[in-house]
């Protein structure tokens, strides 16, 4: 379970410590212990009662919350991780070669995105393009992401799970089958990881991986 405080910032527990992501500043927080009981009683009172002012100063200081935000609440959010389906077959060496070159311009293209523009405006922007989208089965998007995995062994870019993710999210467009991306964290030590997943299968990383890590945030 996750708490949405602002359109840009969600708060989670992980390992009893409370932590903050606001995409808009693209950073996570750890609460500080002494604020962090606070913080419990107003999660556990009425979601439009007004943000404690220890902590609405706390986040006036970090700029999580500036002028002209919204009221500062609190609406829960639950995230369900599926267990991985069983693995597609395979991908031929041929599939995959075909598909380099798209894969290759998606990866590229995110690569871009992520150095040119703000995290929010970019999940905001994959928002929209999952409304426009057709829907399409689960079984066809996990091939799909099969033939990604395979064909992005030709791109020069690194890995990285925020790369990939947004870049399998672009190749997948055509089909949205109540897919998101998730990110998660653990507290001890500090971590944080993404993927992208359907109510029914984990598209691009594995169970045994990503249940290590509590959801922070779905988009």
């Amino acid at each position: 379970m996750l708490w949405r405080l602002l359109p840009h910032a969600t708060l989670c527990v992980a390992s009893g410590r409370l932590i903050l992501l606001d995409v808009r500043q693209d950073r996570y927080s750890l609460l500080p212990t002494a604020l962090a009981d606070p913080m419990r009683r107003w999660l556990s009172e009425d979601a439009l009662s007004p943000l404690p002012a220890p902590l609405l100063r706390l986040f006036q200081a970090g700029g999580v919350v500036r002028a002209g935000d919204p009221p500062t609440v609190h609406t829960q959010e639950y995230i369900r991780i599926p267990q991985t389906l069983a693995a597609p077959p395979p991908c031929l060496p041929t599939s995959a070669w075909r598909s380099a070159s798209r894969v290759g311009a998606a990866v590229g293209r995110t690569w871009l995105e992520l150095r040119l523009r703000p995290l929010e405006a970019i999940l905001n922007r994959v928002t929209q393009r999952r409304i426009r989208g057709a829907p399409a089965g689960t079984d066809r998007l996990v091939k799909q992401s099969a033939l990604y995995d395979a064909a992005r062994r030709y791109s020069p870019f690194a890995r990285s799970c925020l790369l990939d993710s947004l870049a399998l999210d672009a190749w997948l467009a055509g089909g949205d089958c109540g897919r998101r991306l998730v990110f998660g964290v653990t507290a001890e030590p500090f971590g944080a990881h993404c993927w992208l997943q359907t109510p029914h299968a984990i598209l691009n990383d594995s169970y045994e991986r990503v249940s290590r890590y509590t959801p922070i945030l779905s988009a």
